[in-house]
């Protein structure tokens, strides 16, 4: 009797085993098969698309102050950068930041997607009129996959423009079709 119930449950352990490595397999194809559909030029699974409502959402600033999205929507055209602390590309782009607020009337929203690692060079090149949020729930509100990504949102709460950040001038034509600031 102990010899078929010992039996049984090497048999089992065995199918258990198989199907788990079945699955790990069969997970890795899906996810190979949805990056070579994602790379087809024009199609975005799980993306926001142009003219789409911008996702809403409630978080706090740097300073301990609510940051309510669709308050700040209303009043200007809003740039939401999203980068990371341990982004070589993004640290690059952070000087730029005070000359996008000089030249442009925009709402300048800074997304750090780290929540973790120290942040004070971030903290650093943001200004009083600035919003430096970090959340990495807002990367994934936002369908974010990489970092430097810039999304330009109208008053409307639309979004108008989607672009990924390579360097500094990436950033400034983002912003090519905004009405500059009257000197």
């Amino acid at each position: 009797m102990s010899t078929i119930y010992n039996i049984s449950l090497i048999t089992l352990i065995i199918l258990s085993l198989g199907q788990l490595v079945l699955i790990f397999f069969l997970a890795r194809y899906i996810g190979a098969f949805i990056r070579k559909i994602e790379s087809v030029n024009g199609i975005k699974i799980g993306t926001l698309q142009l003219d789409q409502i911008a996702p809403a959402f409630r978080e706090y600033n740097h300073r301990g102050e609510k940051v309510i999205s669709t308050e700040l929507f209303s009043n200007h055209r809003t740039l939401l950068l999203f980068i990371n602390t341990n982004c070589p590309t993004c640290k690059t782009l952070l000087p730029e930041l005070r000359n996008i607020k000089r030249h442009y009337d925009i709402n300048l929203v800074l997304v750090n997607t780290d929540e973790q690692h120290e942040d004070s060079l971030i903290v650093n090149h943001v200004s009083e009129d600035m919003i430096y949020l970090r959340s990495n729930k807002l990367m994934r509100l936002y369908s974010i996959t990489t970092v430097p990504y810039g999304i330009l949102i109208n008053e409307d709460k639309k979004i108008e423009q989607i672009s990924e950040m390579k360097n500094s001038n990436s950033l400034w034509n983002l912003l090519l079709n905004v009405d500059r600031k009257v000197s």
